[in-house]
């Protein structure tokens, strides 16, 4: 299972090759199929997780870019060509999948695991006892009380 990756952490950020800029991406919860009454109120809408780019600019604090990931055009001398900001941003991609397929320590799923073996445990240990108490019960002798002859 892969978990979203809701917001952007300052260890999130890498700086791009040049160092220019600090990139980050993560996820957004996006609205789509929105339906509307005629007072533009929404009716009904379904939540996809989209993909979203985080750019800081070091050499100006104040200049946070947050959009869309999309296609970005790169011209190298004649050459053009479209090129994806995940393949372009590839380290703090890379970051971002790993934040994303990273599991998560989830304590109350260890302790359903835990309640779940130690009713197992406990009903093992019942069949044990109810099986030692129904063993037919060979090789007891009965209690003999010794009796006292000082009246003799």
């Amino acid at each position: 299972m892969t978990n979203l990756v809701l917001d952007v952490r300052p260890s999130q950020l890498v700086l791009s090759k040049n160092g220019a800029l600090k990139v980050a991406f993560f996820d957004r919860m996006c609205k789509v199929n929105v339906k509307r009454d005629d007072k533009d109120r929404i009716i009904s809408s379904d939540e996809i997780a989209k993909l979203f780019i985080h750019i800081e600019i070091p050499a100006d604090s104040t200049t946070v870019v947050i959009r869309p990931v999309k296609e970005v055009r790169i011209t190298d001398g004649d050459d053009v060509r479209w090129l994806s900001e995940t393949e372009l941003y590839t380290r703090a991609y890379e970051k971002y999948l790993a934040l994303k397929n990273a599991v998560i320590y989830n304590p109350q799923t260890e302790i359903e695991e835990l309640k779940k073996k130690l009713a197992a445990a406990e009903a093992s240990k019942a069949e044990d006892v109810a099986a030692l108490e129904n063993a037919p019960k060979k090789g007891r002798k009965p209690a003999v009380k010794e009796e006292n002859n000082l009246e003799a």
